[in-house]
């Protein structure tokens, strides 16, 4: 990202940093918080590509936990800003990408993910969002490689990417490394409507 150009205001950068830490913490309160600080860093550089990428995640973050109608379509002209303001970036690439997964527009989603890898091969959560879209659209097996290097980049990860790598393997018909991860999980999510357990039951299976 050397080359990219840095925020007019540091302290926007500064609330960007913040907002980034509240949304790596479970919690809808924390949600809410990054989402204020991602907020102000655009109100203060509204040409800040990453601060409208940032903005547009949250609303996806607190969409996903609340499935409220009409968040998604919120989040997606902000995402489109900051793709506009910085094509070059591949974290808005990546956001741009997850977006249109969810609003079921995977030709898109597909599009802007295979972009975000291509930009930046090495940053773990493009790895982890390419898994996602192979998932979608029937590629699972290739989902798992991704989701794998993922945690290769980031050994350290946080425990839910757990979850993703559980729901690809087990979308690539892997059962039993499936169990294994989802065992991994530290908490027990709801996965698109239905408990960890059904999950796992349906692995059994």
């Amino acid at each position: 990202y050397a080359k990219h150009q840095p925020p007019e205001s540091l302290l926007a950068y500064d609330y960007v940093l913040r907002g980034i830490e509240q949304l790596s913490l479970e919690g809808e309160e924390h949600n809410i918080e990054a989402f204020r600080l991602f907020q102000k860093a655009v109100e203060l550089d509204p040409q800040y590509a990453i601060g409208h990428a940032n903005l547009a995640l949250a609303i996806f973050v607190q969409w996903s936990t609340t499935r409220s109608p009409g968040e998604l379509e919120r989040a997606l002209p902000v995402a489109r800003r900051a793709l506009m303001l910085d094509e070059s970036d591949s974290r808005c690439h990546r956001v741009l990408g997850n977006i249109y997964l969810h609003l079921r527009q995977y030709d898109l989603a597909e599009l802007h993910s295979d972009k975000s890898v291509a930009l930046n091969s090495n940053d773990p959560l493009n790895a982890l969002n390419r898994a996602g879209v192979l998932r979608y659209v029937g590629r699972a097996e290739e989902g798992v490689t991704f989701a794998r290097k993922a945690m290769q980049i980031n050994p350290y990860h946080p425990n839910w990417y757990w979850n993703h790598l559980a729901l690809t393997l087990h979308a690539a018909g892997r059962y039993a490394e499936a169990l294994a991860a989802y065992a991994k999980i530290a908490q027990r999510p709801i996965f698109y409507g239905h408990p960890y357990h059904a999950y796992v039951a349906a692995c059994h299976a």
